[in-house]
C-alpha cells in the first residue's frame, strides 16, 4: 500500500505476511505471491496503521483512529472502544502461550485483552513512567516490559517496576525477549541487555553502526539481529556488526 512500512507479521494460518504502512493494510500471499491491500473501504478505521499482530489466527492492526480485527473478508473496529485508554494505538503484540493474551500500546496508556476476551488497561495513574507507549514484549519467564518515551516498564502479574535512570537514553524504542532469557532495550542512545540482575549497554564503539535503535529479531539460530537508523546489525555474543549489503537485493534498493 505504501513504502513507509511501520511493522510487519508473519501469519502462518493464511501463509503470508502482513505489512503495516502509512496508507493501508497489505498481505503478501506465499502461495501465489500476490498482494492485497486494505483500507478504509475494507473496514479499516484509518488508512495510517501503526502495527499489525496475528493471535490465534485472528488479524489485529493498530491505527491512528483504534484498532481493528479482521473478519471474513474486511475489518471490524471494537465493539466498545472505551476498553483502550486512547483511541491512536501505536503497538499490537501477540503473547504466545499460556495465556495468549494481547497487548495494544497507545498514545495515552497501556491494555490488555486476554485470550476469553476481558479487558484492562494501565496509565501512569496505575504504575505507568509515561503513558505514551513505544514498544511492548514478554521475556521468557512471563513479565511484560513496556517501552515508554519517557522509560521503561515492567509488568510482572500484580504490579511495575519503572526503569528511567541507566538507560542509555529514557526514551525508549524497542524491547525484545530473546531465548536465552535477555531483554533487550533500543534507544536513542545505544542499546541495554537485561541478563537477568546484570545489564549492559552497547554503543557504537560495540559496534552498532549507529546508537538509534529500534528493534531486535532473533532467528532460528538465536543469532541476534537489530535494526538501527543506519542499517542491519548483527550480534555475536561479544560485539555487534553491520550487515553489508550490495547495492540491491532482489529489485529492492538498500
Amino acid at each position: 500500500a505504501n513504502n513507509v512500512v511501520n511493522d510487519l507479521a508473519v501469519d502462518y494460518f493464511r501463509s503470508g505476511l502482513w505489512a503495516a504502512t502509512q496508507k493501508g493494510l497489505s498481505f503478501f500471499s506465499f502461495k501465489d505471491s500476490t498482494w492485497t491491500t486494505y483500507g478504509t473501504a475494507e473496514g479499516l478505521p484509518n488508512l495510517k496503521v501503526t502495527s499489525v499482530a496475528v493471535q490465534l489466527g485472528t488479524v489485529w492492526t493498530g491505527t491512528m483512529s483504534g484498532p481493528a480485527y479482521l473478519e471474513t473478508v474486511g475489518f471490524k473496529d471494537l465493539p466498545d472502544p472505551a476498553v483502550l485508554p486512547d483511541k491512536i494505538v501505536t503497538v499490537v503484540a501477540a503473547m504466545p502461550e499460556p495465556d495468549y493474551s494481547l497487548w495494544f500500546g497507545t498514545r495515552g496508556g497501556v491494555a490488555r485483552r486476554t485470550a476469553s476476551g476481558e479487558w484492562k488497561s494501565w496509565t501512569t495513574a496505575d504504575g505507568l513512567s509515561y503513558n505514551d507507549i513505544t514498544s511492548i514484549a514478554r521475556d521468557r519467564d512471563g513479565a511484560v516490559w513496556v517501552g515508554t518515551r519517557y522509560g521503561l516498564d515492567v509488568f510482572d502479574g500484580a504490579r511495575w517496576t519503572i526503569y528511567t535512570t541507566g538507560l542509555p537514553d529514557p526514551a525508549v524504542l524497542g524491547v525484545y525477549g530473546d531465548g536465552s532469557g535477555s531483554v533487550w532495550v533500543g534507544t536513542a542512545a545505544g542499546v541495554m541487555e537485561f541478563r537477568g540482575l546484570q545489564r549492559f549497554t552497547y554503543g557504537t564503539v560495540s559496534g552498532l553502526p549507529s546508537p538509534v535503535v529500534y528493534e531486535f529479531v532473533e532467528d532460528s539460530t538465536r543469532t541476534l539481529w537489530a535494526a538501527t537508523e543506519s542499517g542491519v546489525a548483527r550480534f555475536d555474543g561479544v560485539r555487534w556488526s553491520k550487515l553489508e549489503l550490495p547495492d540491491a537485493v532482489d529489485g529492492l534498493p538498500v
